[in-house]
């Protein structure tokens, strides 16, 4: 073999060192020749397929990608999300204006004005139920996972929404993957409502009922009124008897379905029953408390999580509603789209009702805002770490939050507090001073005074640095274990929905 002829390098060397690559570096070396190619193609790099589409990218990479390797994926999860707020706001402009908006100089924005955005997104719905033709004969499937966020049901940007014949066609290649499979154990789907008609539901529990452990099936869609689904997912789980984690629509979860839930196949497996609320006009499903106070007392080893959408007060309103004392909760995940809308009603509420049970709290937000303000004498997020013993997860974006409540939280829970997550850029001193923000400069001196640990005030920048370096030791010790707050994430809702789809059995 000539040295610089990599491509005769054997196939088995190649592959081996491949698989110490990452799927992006692997597909960079594959460009090397043919030789290389091929090996990236090799069956052990693809037993698990994670795609992310967008209508920049459309849908012909991973058909490519399935269609060649389809047979060998045992683990697919296959995401297509759209900035919801961004097309409807660029298209509403558009259409006023009869143009594109211009750039506003940020790269973002100018990534956001696409003129042909749209015409992409109707492509990319169009040509997606041909991306799964490559797994219509791959009976190796375990595990699939399959979500798709289209545009807003209530925008006026004109945009053409995936109607009947968009969920024909998606539910047909769905169901032809599912038939193709014989050991499907997690099936995760969030399209539209086709994929909770009847026939789909009882065609899945009657192949899968003795051996499907997660199924997550929340529409994602406003629905306006209980519909036949919901009526036929209480029978079809009859058939499920290895069932351990079920996700659904609040509008899919019943007083039938509560009631039956315990004399159910699945009732000795079931641990984790997932809501999805709040998204949309949703149907006002307000379940009596007595329901829930029944399924606590048969099924006292089931948890409730629930992920809710607020959208303005009025949806805090309606979160309070829903949160009934007698639910077994314990885990609460909330998205704030308008983070002024959160009240302090609601975390005292959430407080009072779930001290017992609550494990988990997570509250997300896209705008920076201030925690309730933090005027309040007694912090309302302090006071439910105090109340709620069991909780071991607490994590906030968005928010911008006083440091010395996070080391009351610290304190409070210690170390039984296994996941702390506070943003870096959104800690501030009581003299509002942003520490640690992009906007802070550590060598430059700031308009207000830096202050010690002891209340000592100084002039020096240094001193703030100390500060903060201090309360993080200060936090570090409480919790018994080095402790940093997170880089800045930028939650989203379809990256705050896709989380409950990636709930596991073994998790």
């Amino acid at each position: 073999m000539e040295p610089s002829n990599w491509s005769q390098l054997p196939h088995t060397a190649v592959v081996n060192m491949f698989s110490h690559l990452s799927h992006r570096d692997r597909a960079r070396a594959s460009s090397t020749c043919k030789s290389w190619r091929d090996c990236y193609f090799h069956p052990s790099f693809w037993r698990r397929v994670d795609l992310e589409l967008t209508f920049q990218t459309g849908c012909e990479p991973a058909r490519c990608i399935l269609d060649k390797c389809g047979k060998f994926v045992r683990e697919l999860c296959l995401t297509c999300t759209v900035a919801l707020p961004v097309l409807c706001a660029q298209f509403a402009n558009r259409d006023a204006s009869g143009s594109a908006p211009p750039p506003t100089g940020s790269e973002e924005s100018s990534q956001e004005n696409q003129p042909d955005d749209l015409l992409r997104y109707r492509k990319l719905y169009q040509d997606l139920p041909t991306v799964f033709q490559g797994l219509h004969n791959s009976e190796g499937l375990e595990k699939l996972i399959f979500c798709f966020f289209p545009l807003c049901k209530n925008c006026n940007c004109g945009a053409q929404l995936p109607g009947e014949e968009f969920g024909t066609k998606m539910t047909e290649s769905l169901k032809k993957v599912i038939q193709a499979s014989t050991k499907l154990k997690t099936l995760a789907l969030a399209h539209n409502s086709g994929s909770l008609r009847s026939t789909f539901l009882k065609e899945l529990s009657d192949k899968f009922g003795k051996q499907l452990r997660v199924l997550h099936i929340p529409t994602f869609q406003v629905a306006e009124e209980v519909t036949d689904e919901a009526i036929t997912l209480t029978s079809s789980l009859s058939n499920f008897t290895s069932l351990s984690i079920l996700t659904l629509n609040l509008s899919m979860v019943t007083d039938q379905l509560l009631k039956g839930l315990p004399d159910s196949k699945c009732a000795s497996t079931l641990r984790q029953l997932n809501m999805v609320i709040g998204f949309g006009a949703d149907v006002n499903s307000y379940l009596d408390d007595s329901s829930w106070s029944k399924l606590g007392r048969r099924l006292p080893d089931l948890q409730v999580t629930v992920s809710a959408i607020i959208s303005d007060y009025g949806a805090t309103d309606e979160l309070l509603h829903y949160l009934t004392p007698s639910i077994p909760l314990t885990s609460l995940r909330i998205f704030v789209s308008q983070p002024w809308s959160l009240k302090e009603d609601l975390i005292d509420s959430i407080a009072k009702n779930y001290s017992k049970s609550l494990s988990c709290l997570e509250i997300h937000t896209d705008k920076s805002a201030l925690f309730f303000g933090n005027n309040s004498e007694a912090d309302p997020l302090v006071m439910l770490c105090w109340q709620c013993k069991k909780l071991n997860r607490l994590v906030i974006t968005g928010y911008k939050l006083l440091i010395c409540n996070v080391l009351a939280i610290a304190t409070l829970r210690g170390p039984g507090l296994s996941t702390f997550e506070v943003e870096r850029g959104l800690l501030y001193s009581d003299h509002d001073e942003m520490w640690a923000s992009e906007e802070y400069d550590e060598e430059t001196p700031t308009s207000h005074d830096s202050f010690y640990s002891d209340g000592t005030v100084s002039d020096s920048p240094t001193s703030e640095t100390e500060y903060r370096f201090t309360l993080i030791q200060d936090i570090s010790s409480s919790l018994k274990r080095p402790w940093e707050p997170v880089e800045r994430r930028h939650m989203t809702i379809p990256k705050f929905l896709t989380q409950d789809l990636l709930i596991d059995a073994d998790q």
